[in-house]
């Protein structure tokens, strides 16, 4: 049977697709792979605002009505509908662990 007449089952998994940043999660933190060449005047604009190769980022908001939402991003927040976040590229998306707490010790 050749390949063309193959059930989308049956065909080997290469790679995974990237994940946008609107795949991400409340509280799930990413890096940024890149910005499609879709919307150029987009591109320059996250590009300037930091949204640059190996960022961390992290979706901190939703509306709720799911539109936009706010993202950490170097120390701020940005908020981005969605329809713009579809546009920004993410090699990983991973949950924090959370860190058990630890009281400070106070010096007299």
């Amino acid at each position: 049977m050749s390949w063309f007449n193959r059930d989308a089952r049956e065909l080997p998994t290469l790679l995974p697709l990237p994940l946008t940043l609107a795949d991400l999660e409340p509280g799930q933190h990413g890096v940024v792979l890149g910005i499609t060449r879709e919307n150029e005047t987009l591109k320059r604009r996250l590009t300037a605002l930091g949204m640059i190769r190996g960022a961390e980022i992290v979706l901190d908001w939703v509306a709720p009505m799911g539109n936009p939402c706010a993202y950490r991003l170097r120390g701020y927040r940005l908020s981005l509908r969605n329809e713009d976040a579809r546009n920004v590229l993410l090699s990983a998306a991973w949950q924090p662990v959370p860190r058990p707490h630890t009281p400070r010790l106070h010096r007299p």
